[in-house]
């Protein structure tokens, strides 16, 4: 009788110390590495993978050549150099990208994805597919320092923004950036000094500065935001399961 309690205290120890993994294992997305994947705390390298594995959910991972991301009706390519996060929120899939592309395609049933930038939050509220389209809707996601391109190469996605809701067509973009502000004027006697005799309508040299404006993501300091639709060149194709 001792040995079988023993047994089952043992047998207690080893499911409570497994359990993690098991819920782990358990996630439905899957992640692929082509090459080698770092994970990332705080901008630093603490692990790095090579192998097929369940989606470290909401862990912020670094591509070394491309990333596969499958998902049941979606699938995303993390680009080589690409910087990125996902986590199931049970509404929506949340992607963080902090840089590179991320090239996507969606079946029509699939869950909606919210696209987190350093310039602005960009959330699919509905999936458009035709008879031209496959029945899916291929694009791609770009960061880079200066602005975030969203690009749909197939179907349409209608996303929303905090400046409203728009529809993507097939080769159009949603581009965000952050504005540009002119540097400050030290010297007040270089003001107009270059203008002619006359000129400047009153003896002064007006600025003005042009850019799209976003909201960066925990960044502080950036004015409301702003997008505009653009023609946008083609993608590597990408095909969910």
């Amino acid at each position: 009788m001792r040995k079988l309690f023993e047994f089952a205290a043992i047998l207690l120890v080893a499911l409570l110390i497994g359990q993690p993994v098991v819920a782990f294992a358990a996630s439905s997305a899957r992640l692929v590495p082509s090459g080698q994947v770092s994970v990332l705390d705080n901008g630093k390298e603490v692990d790095q993978f090579h192998s097929e594995m369940p989606l470290p959910q909401g862990i912020l991972m670094a591509c070394n050549g491309s990333c596969v991301v499958q998902i049941q009706n979606i699938q995303l390519v993390a680009q080589d150099k690409a910087v990125f996060a996902l986590a199931d929120d049970d509404a929506r899939w949340d992607l963080t990208a902090k840089s590179g592309r991320i090239d996507f395609a969606f079946r029509s049933n699939a869950k909606l994805v919210s696209f987190r930038t350093p310039h602005d939050v960009i959330q699919t509220e509905r999936i458009v597919v035709s008879a031209s389209s496959e029945g899916m809707v291929r694009g791609y996601l770009n960061v880079t320092a200066d602005k975030t391109e969203l690009t749909v190469e197939q179907g349409a996605l209608q996303v929303s923004t905090r400046n409203g809701t728009q529809t993507i067509e097939p080769g159009k973009s949603i581009v965000l950036a952050q504005a540009q502000v002119p540097p400050p004027v030290t010297d007040k006697k270089k003001v107009g000094a270059d203008l002619p005799a006359g000129g400047g309508g009153g003896g002064g040299g007006g600025l003005s500065t042009a850019a799209w404006v976003g909201i960066g993501v925990g960044a502080a300091g950036i004015a409301a935001g702003a997008a505009v639709l653009a023609t946008s060149g083609g993608g590597n194709p990408v095909s969910p399961e």
